[in-house]
């Protein structure tokens, strides 16, 4: 039985006989496959560029229907009233 002896909050957790513990690497994803997180940093990349592209796609579409009520309105003869 070992118990973990406290240390340095940076340095490598060692067992009570000065044995390194190890590490694990890797972790298993619910599908059952294993992950390394290698490409974690680029699918997080691509969904941000992609919810930035949604958000900023959804602003300028509201902004072209600021701009064409005006002139429909006047086209329409139609009025707030």
């Amino acid at each position: 039985m070992y118990s973990i002896v406290k240390g340095n909050l940076f340095e490598e957790p060692m067992l009570s006989e000065g044995r390194k513990m190890r590490r694990r690497v890797s972790s298993v994803s619910p599908h059952g496959a294993t992950d390394s997180g290698a490409g974690n940093g680029a699918i997080a990349c691509y969904l941000l560029m992609v919810l930035i592209f949604a958000v900023a796609l959804g602003f300028i579409d509201r902004q072209i229907f600021v701009l064409v009520v005006e002139p429909v309105k006047r086209d329409l003869n139609l009025s707030d009233l």
